[in-house]
């Protein structure tokens, strides 16, 4: 597949696959992640119509026959009694009772044997599964992935969104920490900050609350389209808005309804207005609560506090 790019396309990907594999196996892990960027790009762009990598062909040929290898697995797993309880486009996750261990590496040897794979095994110590495209997970060897809302560290082109939340909600889960103890102690401002794009089709405004000799007069002035802000509280606290004039009538979208914010564009002439720590707290305890399925959840609830 990928004719049409010629041969030594197709040479300098398996090169790149392999690069990959080497640096995994070798637990050179910023190397392995950096090539799968790549190589998860590539693979992208043969589903795309106006790509010069399009390729649908290729692409099917390995979505449709990867999952129904997986399907096959995990029917074999499931029919032994082997409880498979996640699985994504190129792997699942199971509870493994020592019993039946030497009973799940037949059937996946077999598996292997069969289709020509190699599978890669970890052993997971620890799991908080929301679903599919969010947990967080810590193996064996102390290592922790994280994906979807409980990243702590997202790569630098992504957007961030109030990191101290699954920050509190790792220390609550590996290390038994209090979560409104560990939001209230964040010591980087960075931890709590948000980011917004506003489209073309609105104004941004930011509308606070001033005083004129002590008559309360409301303030507003055009903010930026990509903005930078925080949940905050107190007098000088406003509302980042979005403003939107159709045949001459206005309308108004807050963006963030909870809670005060305060704008943080310029970092250096940021002017240490009050955090609201509440609504970060609120924010994690609405996904801790979701794992804390006990009749006792509210008091369990307020221990995290």
């Amino acid at each position: 597949y990928l004719l049409h790019l010629g041969k030594g396309f197709l040479e300098l990907f398996i090169r790149i696959v392999d690069q990959r594999l080497a640096a995994k196996k070798a637990k050179i892990m910023v190397t392995a992640d950096a090539l799968k960027i790549v190589i998860n790009a590539i693979f992208g762009k043969m589903g795309g119509k106006h790509e010069w990598l399009l390729d649908v062909q290729a692409l099917y040929s390995v979505t449709i026959p990867g999952q129904l290898y997986l399907l096959m697995l995990i029917e074999r797993l499931t029919l032994a009694g082997i409880d498979v309880f996640y699985g994504n486009t190129d792997g699942i996750t199971a509870i493994v009772k020592d019993d039946k261990e030497a009973e799940y590496m037949r059937i996946c040897n077999e598996w292997e044997a069969e289709l020509g794979f190699d599978l890669e095994f970890v052993d997971i110590d620890r799991m908080l599964l929301r679903d599919v495209n969010n947990y967080t997970c810590r193996l064996s060897n102390g290592y922790i992935k994280e994906k979807g809302a409980f990243v702590t560290e997202p790569l630098v082109h992504k957007q961030i969104d109030s990191l101290i939340i699954p920050k509190a909600i790792r220390a609550w889960f590996y290390d038994n920490v209090p979560v409104g103890d560990f939001i209230k102690s964040g010591k980087s401002i960075g931890d709590y900050v948000m980011t917004v794009k506003i489209g073309s089709q609105y104004k941004p405004i930011y509308r606070t609350i001033q005083y004129e000799n002590g008559t309360p007069i409301m303030h507003d002035e055009t903010a930026q389209r990509v903005n930078r802000y925080y949940a905050g509280k107190g007098a000088k606290a406003g509302a980042l808005l979005k403003k939107k004039t159709v045949k001459g009538k206005a309308s108004y979208q807050t963006l963030l309804s909870e809670s005060a914010v305060v704008l943080i564009n310029d970092w250096d002439k940021h002017d240490n207005i009050p955090m609201n720590y509440t609504y970060y707290i609120h924010r994690a305890m609405k996904i801790v609560d979701s794992f804390l399925m006990t009749k006792d959840q509210t008091s369990l609830s307020n221990e995290l506090f």
